[in-house]
């Protein structure tokens, strides 16, 4: 083996300190790192809620220019015309149906403790007539009185903080829907040149993905809502309207959402009794395998969709780190990856061919604008 060629002693000084200095600066470049991290960690929740605006000024861009392609509006004034009519959208609906939807939804949170008290039950009837034992009571494993109200205080604390994040970050979507340009060329100022064409398109190609995939959720959750409803309603389940309502709104997130709302149901049919209960578990596994093996595909065929394993996967990690917000935001999160590492990793780095929204990719194919999106 050859052995090293011993440094001049004129030279050594500046060798050495040709070391030191490389040393230092990869000191530094991981103590950046470290702390940008620590900074991201830090500021996860207000990165949630950057987010959470992000979709809002998807939802209200889209609308915006769908608006403006079928008339002669310019974007800003197709943004207003969205947005108020969003506003009275609502607004009829919860004067239409807003006291029977109250009604229904608070006859629902005290049927929700009767039907479990009632499950409870059932189930220690049953394991007391194999001879498998006894259950304890269902008063002796439920938290007493002060403890109900200490914890019911902190979930009012949290809703209020709850509230303040989502009135945050639906100020922060109408900003970014309302001059969506400024943002994007801030963006990419900080590309250096030779890149911003290709960050553009990736950016613009996420934004896309994720709008499609909201559309396609907020259809869902609207099949969902009158199918609920109809067959609730048929079969006669208590408070079949606040039922259906609560089936829209977790059926935002696949996969979990149906077996939170089934679950939910038959607990409140099992107050009508045992046949209503296995009625309506019926009839929550055949709508969910109907809409889960046949209509949704078709609806999210038009959108893109990151792997069943994928999305689970990102529900589990996000749900553990965030909670149930967590749990919420994982779909779109795991959408906008996808498309950033179809597009970044696949194509650009192994020069790979992959489809990217559905569509082959496309050289030289100029990205759409963000009003487009």
């Amino acid at each position: 083996m050859s052995e090293p060629t011993p440094i001049p002693p004129e030279r050594a000084p500046a060798a050495l300190f040709n070391l030191a200095a490389r040393t230092a600066v990869v000191g530094l470049v991981v103590a950046l790192i470290a702390s940008l991290v620590l900074m991201a960690w830090r500021a996860l929740p207000a990165l949630v809620v950057i987010f959470c605006g992000f979709l809002i000024a998807l939802l209200l861009s889209g609308l915006a220019d769908a608006i403006s392609r079928r008339s002669r509006l310019g974007y800003r004034v197709s943004l207003a015309v969205g947005g108020l009519a969003v506003l009275l959208g609502i607004a009829g609906i919860l004067w239409f149906v807003g006291d029977g939807l109250v009604r229904q939804m608070q006859g629902l949170g005290t049927a929700l403790p009767e039907g479990l008290s009632r499950a409870g039950e059932l189930v220690r009837g049953w394991v007391e007539g194999l001879g498998m034992g006894t259950l304890p009571e269902l008063a002796d494993v439920v938290p007493s009185a002060g403890t109900l109200v200490s914890g019911a205080m902190g979930v009012v604390g949290s809703a209020v903080g709850i509230l303040g994040s989502a009135l945050f970050a639906l100020l922060l979507g109408v900003f970014f829907a309302a001059t969506p340009e400024t943002y994007r060329r801030g963006m990419l100022h900080l590309i250096p040149r030779g890149r911003r064409a290709r960050i553009d398109e990736i950016a613009t190609a996420v934004a896309r993905g994720v709008h499609k995939w909201l559309l396609s959720r907020l259809a869902i959750m609207a099949l969902t809502f009158c199918t609920s409803y109809i067959g609730l309603a048929l079969i006669g389940v208590p408070f079949a309207g606040g039922l259906a309502v609560l089936s829209a709104l977790v059926v935002f997130v696949p996969y979990v959402g149906p077996y939170i709302s089934g679950s939910a149901a038959a607990l409140v049919a099992l107050l009508d009794g045992p046949q209503t209960a296995l009625y309506t578990i019926a009839f929550y596994i055949g709508v969910e395998s109907l809409q889960g093996w046949t209509i949704e595909p078709i609806i999210e065929a038009r959108a893109t969709s990151a792997p069943a394993g994928l999305l689970l996967s990102a529900q589990l990690v996000l749900g553990l780190l965030l909670g149930a917000l967590g749990v919420v935001l994982a779909s779109p999160l795991a959408v906008a990856a996808t498309v950033m590492v179809q597009m970044l990793y696949v194509q650009d780095a192994l020069g790979d061919e992959v489809r990217v929204l559905g569509e082959p990719a496309r050289a030289g194919a100029r990205p759409p604008r963000p009003a487009d999106v």
